[in-house]
């Protein structure tokens, strides 16, 4: 890991704490990993971590404009445009939809930063990609240097900022005496995950991994936690095994709902269940699916009573001023 340049942008080592209330009620022993914390920068969770390698790589290859896509309330756009600015390069934020009528959440976050947005009509990843590379040409003619973030921030590059975090929880396991029988994680552009799975299996870890996509079908995330996992293992020269075909991880885009951003039934508990318990914020594009997929799991008996479940909290709480229930 000291062979690759990297900023020291996030608040680290995060907490490992256990949730005692929380894991009562679900009869599990349940901790969180508190990546929600990962600093103060307009609230970026896993987003720093990712961005510390992939800005420092921009910064050596001297860019001056820094493009970055996402849905209007994303937290990757918000937060790479805010390191951004504290770098001094200008951001260029490439979003989803239409430019809303009111500044609400991240967007609205966002606005007070020195930033060119464009919005474009997009559904899929492909489509902002594609977007962020017409904009780099237009620049590229203009004499500028433009640097893009990949979707989701997810390379291998973005998922060495989670080997670190795994290198960094070992680390605390070790101290708090403690051994986890299964993680649990949202599965988005799957660059977060594919850091885990690559921390697994290089540290030697024997537990169970579940990634729970929000939004994108489980074939999607598996052809992209194994691009990210492949582009990581040539980076440090070492195999890594996935553990996806002998079931060690386990793919899961059964908690999706209407889709991006859409909270399910679940979700929403899952959110409520945490907050009344442990004072903790989810989010509902994110963290709350994915804690929803761990309270299936207990429920249907996947997860056993007793068992030592790790729960990867990754920020999105400003996320919830967007939700409206009824």
């Amino acid at each position: 890991m000291e062979h690759f340049n990297r900023l020291e942008l996030a608040h680290t080592p995060t907490p490992l704490q256990r949730l005692e209330r929380a894991g009562r009620h679900l009869k599990i022993d349940l901790w969180v990993k508190r990546d929600d914390l990962t600093g103060d920068l307009l609230t970026g969770g896993n987003k720093i971590r990712k961005l510390e390698y992939i800005l420092s790589d921009a910064l050596e290859k001297r860019a001056d404009h820094i493009l970055v896509a996402g849905g209007i309330q994303s937290n990757l756009a918000k937060t790479t445009a805010a390191l951004s600015v504290k770098l001094g390069i200008k951001p260029v934020m490439i979003l989803a939809g239409e430019k809303p009528r009111q500044k609400e959440g991240n967007f609205f976050l966002s606005s007070f930063l020195d930033i060119e947005t464009v919005f474009i009509d997009a559904s899929h990843p492909s489509q902002l990609e594609r977007a962020m590379h017409d904009h780099a040409a237009v620049l590229e003619r203009s004499g500028k240097r433009p640097y893009i973030v990949d979707f989701g921030a997810s390379n291998g590059l973005g998922a060495l900022g989670y080997l670190e975090a795994y290198r960094e929880l070992e680390a605390q396991k070790k101290q708090k005496g403690v051994e986890f029988d299964r993680e649990f994680a949202a599965a988005g552009s799957a660059g977060t995950l594919a850091g885990i799975i690559a921390g697994r299996s290089l540290c030697g870890s024997s537990s169970h991994i579940a990634g729970i996509s929000p939004w994108l079908p489980e074939a999607e995330v598996t052809e992209r936690v194994s691009k990210c996992t492949g582009e990581l293992a040539g980076m440090l020269n070492e195999n890594i095994d996935t553990g996806i075909e002998a079931g060690e991880t386990i793919i899961d885009d059964n908690f999706i709902g209407e889709g991006y951003g859409s909270p399910t039934p679940g979700c929403l508990e899952a959110i409520r269940l945490l907050a009344e318990k442990e004072a903790l914020l989810l989010d509902h594009t994110y963290t709350g699916k994915a804690m929803a997929g761990l309270i299936s799991y207990v429920e249907k008996g996947i997860v056993k009573p007793g068992e030592k479940v790790l729960f990867w909290h990754t920020g999105g709480a400003p996320a919830l001023f967007m939700l409206k229930e009824d």
